[in-house]
């Protein structure tokens, strides 16, 4: 005999009721009719109370492990966090000794440039100082005693 999930489900449900109907039955017979229904009462208020102790249990561990699992988020986004700002540090100290690197060669080029102006300059100044032309002392000069710089004579 197969049965189907409904008809199971029904049976289930009537024996319970059948037992519930049995139990205040033999509690009427017991204890009279006014004991029963404070019996029932106080049963049908432990369940609800029962009921309830589960319900705030059940909400308090889901509370509880939403928590657990915000923390558990939480702390992984601050790893996350910091393995950026780690990243972003080593970026920034990669700039810094590129900027340094820069400073340096800049430093380097332009004493190297003084350094060609330099000598160019040695260089036309020994060319200027090679010719014949000399400056000397002549107080003979028609320019002679002016208190000019114009003391100064040229040697062709």
């Amino acid at each position: 005999m197969n049965f189907h999930n409904g008809t199971t489900d029904f049976l289930k449900m009537l024996s319970v009721f059948v037992f519930i109907g049995v139990a205040v039955w033999w509690l009427d017979g017991a204890i009279g009719k006014d004991y029963t229904v404070l019996v029932i009462f106080a049963l049908v208020g432990v369940i609800i109370f029962a009921g309830g102790a589960m319900y705030g249990h059940v909400n308090q561990k889901m509370t509880l492990d939403a928590i657990t699992k915000f923390n558990a988020n939480d702390a992984r986004i601050d790893a996350a966090r910091m393995q950026t700002f780690k990243s972003m540090a080593a970026g920034q100290s990669a700039m810094q000794k590129a900027a340094a690197q820069l400073t340096v060669l800049d430093a380097k080029r332009i004493d190297k440039i003084a350094d060609q102006r330099a000598k160019m300059m040695i260089t036309d100044q020994q060319a200027a100082n090679s010719t014949d032309e000399t400056w000397t002392w002549d107080d003979e000069d028609e320019y002679a005693g002016s208190g000019d710089d114009a003391d100064f004579k040229v040697w062709s």
